[in-house]
């Protein structure tokens, strides 16, 4: 009896513990990430480096082991501790879409119990944004910044919100709010919620998806949909509803956006069967700042003065965009609570532009936006200031990169094509890689060596470049432990297989030259018995 009235006392004690419990529970990450295969390329070195430190699986094709490594490879892997395979794109790959990591930490918490009764609209959303904060293991939470005038805001406040969910992710509730209100949300770096008046503020999302060829032609051959299916708001052919910047490269990625109302783009993710994965950002630059995740969170503060500063009314005819920059200067001191407003420095080379720009009730970020776009100039939004310069003028670090290029006859020959046969700094800029003061690029013909000085933003470009043009690609090596020699000799030529593993930067010297060479360093692989080539869903205009 005095066993089972211990037990008893125990199991109440556990339940009072569990009724204490937060409200939110964070949902673990997956132990590895699908990402394409093509797009393990070899990004930008460093603490910075994309997938840095993440677990990574892919699917792909079996081409074979690669027991003829390139000298320059040898030097890196030495031959009797790693094994070299190789890969290819498969049909039975899914189709991906690019979501901001912001997306996917929303998605990631989970609300257990809620319930907003006559609850103003903008409390609704403090209350859900501090919540996140104070269960995110960082402390930091996620941004959620509502974008809107003081008229409008007033209006947001007699929005009364009556809602009740239980066990809803913290994305979710945010969506769902936005519907029950009809004030618009969007995710992009931060999550939006913005009034009409906004030129953001409206349901239409850009939406950048990813797919290779082989199961391009496994889905459809340039349609969209399947034969006699119908959605309103989307043609048959994919031609059609891409936005101009199609990207199809040589090496079988075709990547493509779709700029449509909210819910269609959802209708389509349905019909896709589409995997979400993070976007490849690449870090903001800044001098004092290594790791690109304590970069964006220490700008957090001038990004938020950014958005909640609003200005009435901006006139400029004809104004020089110096003086343009010093009105904005005046108007953050004058609106900022703490009359500091925010520092705006800026570089133009040669003849300062002129502008005339006629506005009501924009936000002084908006405002920045619009002056560099009107007179072609770039910013960065720093920790403690806006930068605004040239487009010649580096805003981020320039740092030199070598790449052992053997034969260089492609790019004589697209060279040519292009009327730049001597010139591979103009080459480059043909193909849309841009050249600041203090970048360039040079061939050392004798070493076979490709030196490049350049910003991080410009050196994803020529990285993909190189991919295309050289073939200058991500090696994939294994240690040659009895395990996984034992996988890799059983593994058949054209075996669908699924990799696991991470990115890594193997440091080395070529011809005297620092050479870190990405490599993907293969943990495990297995064989897909029964693959299943990607299907289109058929349209349900009822979800």
């Amino acid at each position: 009896m005095y066993d089972m009235i211990k037990k008893l006392f125990i199991l109440s004690a556990m339940m009072l513990a569990c009724s204490g419990c937060q409200s939110i529970r964070q949902v673990y990450e997956p132990e590895t990430y699908q990402i394409p295969f093509m797009k393990i390329y070899p990004y930008i070195e460093g603490e910075g480096f994309m997938y840095s430190g993440v677990k990574l699986k892919f699917i792909a094709e079996f081409v074979g082991s690669d027991g003829k490594l390139e000298p320059h490879i040898s030097e890196i892997f030495p031959r009797d501790f790693f094994g070299k395979l190789q890969f290819d794109m498969i049909a039975y790959e899914p189709v991906y879409r690019f979501m901001p990591k912001s997306y996917l930490e929303l998605k990631r918490i989970v609300i257990q119990e809620m319930d907003f009764k006559d609850m103003p609209f903008p409390d609704a959303i403090n209350w859900i944004s501090l919540e996140i904060k104070k269960n995110d293991p960082r402390g930091i939470g996620v941004p959620i910044i509502l974008r809107a005038n003081s008229e409008v805001r007033e209006e947001w406040n007699k929005i009364k919100i009556n809602y009740k969910a239980k066990n809803i992710t913290a994305y979710d509730l945010l969506e769902k709010l936005s519907d029950i209100s009809g004030i618009p949300c969007r995710c992009e770096g931060n999550f939006y919620i913005e009034s009409d008046t906004f030129p953001q503020g409206e349901k239409i999302v850009n939406a950048a998806y990813q797919i290779n060829r082989k199961t391009s032609r496994s889905l459809f051959d340039g349609r969209i949909l399947p034969r006699g299916e119908k959605i309103k708001g989307i043609p048959d052919n994919l031609s059609d509803i891409i936005e101009k910047n199609i990207f199809i490269w040589s090496s079988g990625e075709i990547t493509f956006n779709i700029r449509r109302d909210k819910e269609i783009i959802k209708q389509l993710d349905w019909i896709f069967d589409v995997k979400y994965i993070p976007c490849p950002e690449l870090p903001e630059s800044e001098l004092d700042m290594k790791k690109s995740e304590a970069k964006f969170w220490g700008t957090l503060e001038n990004r938020k003065k950014l958005s909640d500063i609003s200005i009435d009314h901006i006139e400029f005819e004809d104004l020089k965009v110096t003086d343009c920059i010093s009105f904005l200067i005046k108007r953050s001191k004058e609106l900022a609570p703490d009359k500091k407003g925010v520092e705006i420095k800026s570089i133009i080379n040669g003849e300062v532009p002129k502008l005339t720009m006629l506005v009501d009730d924009i936000t002084l970020g908006d405002a920045i936006r619009y002056i560099c776009r009107a007179a072609n100039l770039k910013y960065r939004i720093l920790k403690d200031k806006v930068s605004i310069a040239s487009q010649d003028v580096a805003l981020d670090p320039i740092v030199e990169k070598i790449y052992p290029v053997f034969n260089m006859d492609v790019i004589a020959v697209l060279g040519k094509d292009l009327g730049y046969l001597n010139d591979i700094e103009e080459f480059m800029k043909a193909l849309g890689v841009c050249f600041v003061t203090g970048s360039g690029i040079s061939y050392d013909k004798e070493k076979k060596l490709l030196i490049v000085k350049q910003t991080l933003d410009e050196f994803r470009k020529i990285d993909e470049l190189l991919v295309e043009i050289c073939g200058y690609r991500t090696q994939f090596i294994y240690e040659k432990n009895a395990q996984l020699s034992a996988k890799v000799a059983s593994l058949y030529f054209e075996d669908c297989v699924e990799v696991k593993g991470e990115m890594q930067m193997k440091e080395a010297k070529i011809n005297g030259y620092p050479f870190p060479l990405p490599c993907f360093l293969i943990k495990d692989i297995n064989v897909i018995k029964n693959p299943v080539l990607p299907k289109l869903r058929k349209y349900e205009p009822a979800r």
